[in-house]
């Protein structure tokens, strides 16, 4: 099982089975105790999870403001 949590400050953290990396934060260490943040550069607006999925919309990188259109990223777990 593997738990997302977005934060009202559009950081998306992970934590749990990461044997295949599907937590996304760079490594592939089996299980991850701490959620550790996927990534501080996007600026994310939206989370969404299933058994199999998990969909992370982003907005913009933090460093260009840029908001034109939006990107969403799709794991396979």
């Amino acid at each position: 099982m593997v738990s997302f949590v977005l934060t009202d400050r559009g950081v998306v953290y992970a934590c749990g089975d990461n044997k295949l990396g599907q937590c996304g934060v760079g490594n592939q260490n089996p299980t991850i105790l701490t959620a550790t943040a996927v990534s501080e550069i996007y600026l994310f607006v939206f989370v969404s999870c299933s058994v199999t999925l998990v969909a992370l919309c982003l907005t913009m990188t933090r460093e260009s403001g840029n908001t034109e259109g939006r990107k969403i990223v799709i794991l396979d777990l």
